[in-house]
């Protein structure tokens, strides 16, 4: 699902549509919480064939979204970065984990009913710590779901104009 939207993102594009009892809701538990690292990298592999090619024409650099260092020392990895290594086994994109980093631990978003909250939760809770990184390039945020969009317009905001366009991609988006 390909989308063209308004503003600094260019494009957004997901996979599966995301719901309760759907069988991508358990493969996304399975990663997040199941700790299982494996299925992380084929998922990202698998989107990164289904990807559509004008999307991935404009792109020059991948930028997982990143967690809080709590949240990493819980898991023991990030699901956005798996999937973004499995993406660019298949793309030959290159991979920026660094240059964007998650200085709040916010509240988990599933536990975010409306789409205000959710985007208050995310306000100003990324930071650009290596513009270098991303200085004119086009840039790929991946995440595993989007729900409401507010984890993508703040990765955006925090990026401001550094890269030269933006664009997003997900496993899955949620059906609400």
């Amino acid at each position: 699902m390909l989308l063209e939207v308004k503003g600094r993102v260019s494009k957004v594009w997901s996979g599966f549509v995301y719901h309760r009892g759907s069988p991508f809701n358990s493969m996304v538990l399975n990663i997040k919480y199941g700790k299982n690292i494996a299925l992380g990298h084929y998922m990202g592999r698998m989107m990164g064939g289904l990807m559509p090619p004008e999307l991935l024409a404009e792109v020059d650099l991948i930028v997982p979204v990143p967690l809080h260092r709590k949240r990493i020392k819980e898991r023991g990895f990030n699901q956005s970065q798996l999937l973004a290594e499995g993406i660019a086994q298949v793309t030959g994109l290159p991979v920026c984990a660094d240059a964007v980093v998650r200085n709040r631990n916010t509240k988990d978003q599933k536990r975010q009913i409306s789409v205000q909250s959710r985007a208050n939760n995310m306000r100003n809770a990324f930071t650009l710590v290596r513009p270098e990184r991303l200085a004119g390039r086009h840039v790929l945020f991946i995440d595993d779901v989007i729900t409401s969009g507010a984890t993508m317009a703040a990765m955006a905001n925090a990026v401001g104009t550094t890269p030269r366009g933006i664009s997003c991609a997900s496993l899955a988006i949620s059906k609400r």
